[in-house]
C-alpha cells in the first residue's frame, strides 16, 4: 500500500467532528483497509440503514467520550478509578440512554437490533452527575456521611473564627496589634516579646525586630486539631466512594464493556453518515469495475471544483492514460480517483454526486509526480524508479496502481520508454492502472492497445486557459508554447520554438495532432446537435402541455354537462315511475317514454374526449408503422418512424440524425414504405354478439354506481316488458357500495317485491 501525497490525513480531519468517540477520531487516522467484499457489503449495508433513519426525521446528537477502554483494565486489576476518571463514563452513558431512547420504536435493521442489548445504568449515571461536581470535586450528596462531615467542617471552621476573636479580646493587653495575623498557615497574635509567658500556645515565628513574637492560641489549636481530624475523615469518605463507583463498574464489567462497544460501533456509522450527507457524498455499489460519476475532491472550495466522470473495467479498458496541459487537473484527478477508492475501502462514503461503482481492491498503489528524496540521496528519477519496482514486486490482478509523470526525470525518449514498459507489465497483471504522461509515445500505445484508453484534461485554446474537465477518449496536449505566449514570454523565444517543433515533428505527433483535431470537430457537431435535440424536445413538451390542457378544460366542461344531463334524466325517470305506481299511464307506455327519454339524452351527450383520444391514437397505430414518412403536425417538420409503443401512444422519430419521441396524435402519416392490402379485424366487432330475447340474469360487477344504476334502469325496463316474474341481480361484494345503491333504487320501485 502506496497513499504518500494524497493528504488522507486532512481528508480525515474533516470527518473528525462528526464522531463522539475518542476512540473512532484516532482510529480513522490508522483504519483497516477491507479487502473482503462480504465485510465491505456489511459496513455498507449498515451505513444506509442508519442513513435512512436519520432521513426519517430522527436527531441523535452525542456528547464526546473519552477512550474508556484503558479504564476497564484498571478496574479488571480491581485498581480504583480517581475522580476525574469516573467522571468520563458520565458522558459515555448518557450517551446510551440518547441511543436506548432514540431507538425505543425502532424495531428493524440489523444495526438497531443489536442495539436492543443495550443495557441501562440510568440509576448509576443518576447518582453519579449527582455526586460529581463540574469542578471534579465530590459534591456533599454524593453521601450522607460526606454531608454529615462537611457539615461538621463548616460549623468547626466558623467556631475557630469566634474562638480566635475571643483570645484576641482575652490578651489584647499582651499584644502590639489588634488584629487578626497568618504564619504558617495558622491563625496568630502579634504578642509583645516581653508578655509572650502570659500566653499559652504555640510560637510560629517573631518580627524582623524580635520586639513581636507571633503565637497560635491553645484553645485555636485544638480548634484546627479537631478541624484536620474532620478533613481526614472527608478524605477517606471520598476515597470509600470512588471505591463504591469503581467497585460497582468492576462488577458489571462485561455490560459495560458490551455497551461501550455497541456505542463506539454506532457511533462510528453515525459519524460516517454525518460526513457523508454533510458533504452529499454517496456510498458506491459493489462490482467488477470502475464507474465514478461526477467525481470530486473534498479539499477543493465547492464553488470552484470541476466534477468529472471516470470509467475502467467492464464495458471500457482497466488502464487509462491521462494526458493534458501543465496545472489542468491531472494530478487532482488522479488523486480524486485513488481517494474514492481508498476511502471507499475503510468504510467512508466517497466524494461522488451520484450513483457510483467501484470493485473491492486488495492493495492501492500511489506514486505521485514529487519523488525526489532528500533523506536517501535519490534524485526524482531515481526515487521514481526505486518506487516503480516496489510497487511491481507487490501488485497482483486486484490491485490499483495510480502513477502520476511516468517515466519522469530522465531524457524524454528514455522515460518514454519506460514508461510503456511499465504498462505493458501492468497490462500483463491484469491489474487496474491509472497514469498521467505527456509523452507521445504513450498516447500513441493507449490509441492502438484495446487494453489502454487514453484520456484528456481539456484545455480551452480560445481563453488559453484549462477548463479542469475530464473527457475520456481523447487525447490532450501539453499546450505548452500557448501558455508561455499569454505569460508574455519573449515573441522571439516563442516563434523559435515553434519553427523547432515543427523540423522535429514525428509520423506519431503528426497523426496524434490529426486525431486531436478530428476529436474537436465532432465534439462541436455534438454540442451543436444536442443544442437541437434540447430545443426540438423544448418544443415539443411545450405544445404537448397547450394540448393536455385543452383537453382537461374540455373533459371538465363535458363531465359538467354529462352530470346536468344525468339528474335532468333521473328526475323524468322518478315522474314517469311515479305516474305508472298511480296507475296514469301503463307499462308498455312507460318502457316506451323511458327508452326514448335515454336515447335523446344520450344524443345530447357530448362525445368524451379521452375515449376520442384514445380511438384517435388506435386509428393511427392502425395506419402509422415503422419506416413511413410522417409530419409532427406541432413543429411542420418531416421524419421517419423507427419504432412506435402502443402502449404508450407514442413513436420515435428521426430527425436527419436526431431522435424525438412525438405522441401518435400530433402525427400527420405523409406515406408508406410498403403498403399491405391485410385488413385487420377490430376486436371490437368480433364482441358484437347479441342473443335474442332477455337474459334472465344481469350482472353490474366492475360499475361504478351510476353506471350500475342505468344499466339496471334499462334491464327492468326490458324484464317489464317481456313479462318475467322473477330475475337475478349480480353485484358482487367488494366494499358493499354497489350493493347499498342497487338496494336503494330497487326500494324506490313499486313493481320491485323483494
Amino acid at each position: 500500500m502506496k497513499l504518500q501525497g494524497l493528504e488522507i490525513e486532512k481528508i480525515l480531519s474533516l470527518a473528525e467532528p462528526f464522531f463522539s468517540a475518542k476512540s473512532n477520531k484516532d482510529y480513522y487516522y490508522h483504519p483497516d483497509f477491507i479487502t473482503s467484499k462480504a465485510v465491505l457489503d456489511k459496513e455498507h449495508n449498515e451505513l444506509k440503514e442508519v442513513e435512512t433513519f436519520l432521513n426519517e426525521g430522527h436527531m441523535i446528537d452525542l456528547k464526546c467520550v473519552e477512550d474508556l477502554s484503558v479504564h476497564f483494565v484498571s478496574i479488571e486489576k480491581n485498581r480504583t478509578l480517581d475522580i476525574e476518571q469516573i467522571a468520563e463514563f458520565i458522558d459515555f452513558l448518557d450517551n446510551v440512554e440518547t441511543i436506548r431512547k432514540a431507538l425505543k420504536d425502532i424495531k428493524t435493521g440489523e444495526v438497531f437490533l443489536d442495539l436492543k442489548e443495550l443495557v441501562s445504568f440510568e440509576r448509576f449515571l443518576e447518582r453519579l452527575k449527582s455526586a460529581i461536581n463540574p469542578d471534579m470535586t465530590l459534591s456533599d450528596k454524593a453521601s450522607e456521611e460526606l454531608f454529615r462531615i462537611r457539615q461538621k467542617l463548616r460549623q468547626l471552621t466558623r467556631s475557630i473564627n469566634s474562638i480566635f476573636t475571643q483570645t484576641l479580646k482575652k490578651y489584647s493587653s499582651y499584644l502590639n496589634e489588634e488584629k487578626e495575623t497568618v504564619r504558617n498557615g495558622f491563625p496568630v497574635l502579634a504578642v509583645k516579646a516581653a508578655n509572650k509567658g502570659y500566653i499559652n500556645g504555640l510560637v510560629q515565628g517573631y518580627s524582623s525586630s524580635n520586639s513581636t513574637v507571633f503565637i497560635t492560641p491553645y484553645e485555636v489549636i485544638l480548634a484546627q486539631n479537631q478541624i484536620n481530624e474532620a478533613m481526614m475523615e472527608e478524605k477517606e469518605e471520598i476515597a470509600r466512594i470512588l471505591h463504591s463507583f469503581s467497585e460497582f463498574i468492576h462488577k458489571n464489567i462485561s455490560n459495560f464493556k458490551l455497551d461501550y462497544n455497541l456505542y463506539v460501533r454506532f457511533d462510528s456509522l453515525l459519524g460516517r453518515v454525518k460526513f457523508g450527507m454533510n458533504y452529499n457524498m454517496v456510498i458506491p455499489t459493489i462490482s467488477s469495475s470502475i464507474e465514478l460519476i461526477q467525481l470530486g475532491h473534498l479539499l477543493i472550495n465547492p464553488d470552484k471544483i470541476v466534477y468529472n466522470d471516470v470509467y475502467l473495467g467492464k464495458n471500457y479498458p482497466k488502464i487509462l492514460v491521462i494526458s493534458g496541459p501543465n496545472a489542468g487537473g491531472k494530478t487532482v484527478l488522479i488523486k480524486s480517483l485513488s481517494l474514492a477508492c481508498y476511502m471507499n475501502q475503510i468504510g467512508f462514503y466517497i466524494d461522488c454526486k451520484e450513483a457510483s461503482q467501484l470493485p473491492v481492491f486488495s492493495n492501492i498503489f500511489y506514486l505521485s509526480g514529487d519523488n525526489q528524496s532528500i533523506l536517501d540521496n535519490l534524485s526524482t528519477f531515481s526515487g521514481h524508479v526505486s518506487q516503480i519496482q516496489d510497487i511491481l514486486e507487490q501488485v497482483d490482478e486486484k490491485s490499483l496502481v495510480v502513477i502520476d509523470e511516468i517515466g519522469q526525470g530522465t531524457s524524454p525518449l528514455d522515460g518514454e520508454a519506460i514508461g510503456i514498459g511499465v504498462i505493458k507489465k501492468l497490462e500483463e497483471v491484469g491489474c487496474y492502472a491509472v497514469l498521467t504522461s505527456h509523452y507521445d509515445g504513450i498516447k500513441n500505445l493507449a490509441l492502438e492497445d484495446e487494453k489502454i484508453e487514453n484520456g484528456a484534461m481539456i484545455f480551452s485554446e480560445a481563453e488559453i486557459k484549462p477548463t479542469f474537465q475530464f473527457q475520456q477518449g481523447a487525447i490532450g496536449k501539453s499546450y505548452a508554447l500557448e501558455v508561455c505566449q499569454k505569460l508574455g514570454l519573449n515573441k522571439d523565444v516563442i516563434f523559435q520554438a515553434k519553427e523547432y517543433l515543427k523540423s522535429q515533428q514525428s509520423d506519431t505527433q503528426v497523426k496524434l495532432s490529426k486525431i486531436e483535431k478530428l476529436q474537436k470537430e465532432n465534439e462541436t457537431l455534438l454540442k451543436k446537435n444536442k443544442a437541437k435535440q434540447e430545443e426540438l424536445e423544448r418544443l415539443i413538451e411545450k405544445r404537448q402541455k397547450a394540448l393536455d390542457a385543452i383537453n382537461k378544460e374540455q373533459e371538465n366542461i363535458r363531465q359538467k354537462a354529462e352530470e346536468k344531463i344525468d339528474k335532468y334524466v333521473q328526475d323524468k325517470l322518478d315522474q314517469i315511475d311515479l305516474l305508472f305506481k298511480n296507475n296514469k299511464i301503463d307499462l308498455k307506455s312507460m318502457a316506451k317514454i323511458k327508452g326514448e327519454l335515454r336515447e335523446k339524452a344520450a344524443q345530447k351527450k357530448p362525445n368524451s374526449p379521452k375515449a376520442k383520444k384514445l380511438t384517435t391514437t388506435k386509428n393511427k397505430i392502425d395506419k402509422i408503422r415503422v419506416n413511413d414518412r410522417v409530419r409532427i403536425l406541432s413543429l411542420s417538420v418531416t421524419g421517419l418512424v423507427k419504432s412506435i409503443n402502443e402502449l404508450k401512444g407514442t413513436c420515435e422519430i428521426d430527425l436527419g440524425g436526431m431522435y424525438s419521441k412525438v405522441p401518435l396524435t400530433d402525427l400527420e402519416l405523409i406515406s408508406h414504405e410498403a403498403d399491405t392490402t391485410a385488413v385487420k379485424v377490430d376486436s371490437f366487432d368480433r364482441i358484437l354478439i347479441r342473443k335474442s330475447g332477455v337474459k334472465l340474469e344481469v350482472n353490474l360487477i366492475g360499475l361504478t354506481r351510476q353506471e350500475a344504476i342505468e344499466k339496471l334502469d334499462k334491464y327492468l325496463d326490458d324484464v317489464l316488458l317481456a313479462n318475467y316474474k322473477q330475475v337475478r341481480i349480480i353485484h358482487g361484494f367488494g366494499t358493499g357500495a354497489l350493493k347499498e345503491a342497487v338496494a336503494n333504487y330497487l326500494s324506490k320501485r313499486s313493481f320491485v317485491k323483494s
